[in-house]
């Protein structure tokens, strides 16, 4: 009833149901800005059943590479802790730079493994979010080495 082809991350119906046509796409985007495809009678979100389809596994958790969570190709999910994914959500504009009201400048930090570290202040925005960016890539190294 469901293709999958991992080099376009696309769902496909093989056959017609219910006033759907064969080929058409499968899934719905919620409220989270994932696709959700029913799947044996339970609704699962469509990376979590690229990989089941591909690997015959189901993942504990996985990261979209590009950071778009509608891109479900194979080759841009990968396997990854709870702490690993964190890094990769968006909390502002430029991740890890909140400005300092009234002052004009700008704070850098970032939270690995539920504590908190500040990186220090910057002139501009860009400048607090480079700071973030080698604090994540740093911790990044470190988790999965340890």
């Amino acid at each position: 009833m469901l293709s999958y082809n991992p080099e376009t991350g696309l769902f496909t119906r093989i056959q017609a149901v219910k006033g759907h046509a064969a080929g058409s796409k499968v899934g719905t985007i919620g409220n989270h800005g994932y696709l959700s495809i029913r799947f044996n009678g339970k609704l699962q979100l469509a990376h979590r059943l690229a990989w089941f389809l591909t690997y015959g596994e189901w993942p504990s958790m996985l990261d979209h590479i590009n950071g778009d969570k509608l891109d479900n190709r194979i080759s841009n999910l990968r396997l990854t802790t709870k702490q690993l994914n964190g890094l990769n959500r968006p909390h502002a504009k430029l991740k890890g730079a909140f400005e300092i009201k009234g002052r004009g400048r700008w704070f850098a930090s970032i939270t690995i493994c539920k504590k908190p570290k500040y990186l220090g202040c910057f002139a501009t925005p860009e400048a607090a979010h480079a700071a973030y960016l080698e604090a994540a890539a740093q911790a990044n190294k470190e988790l999965q080495n340890g």
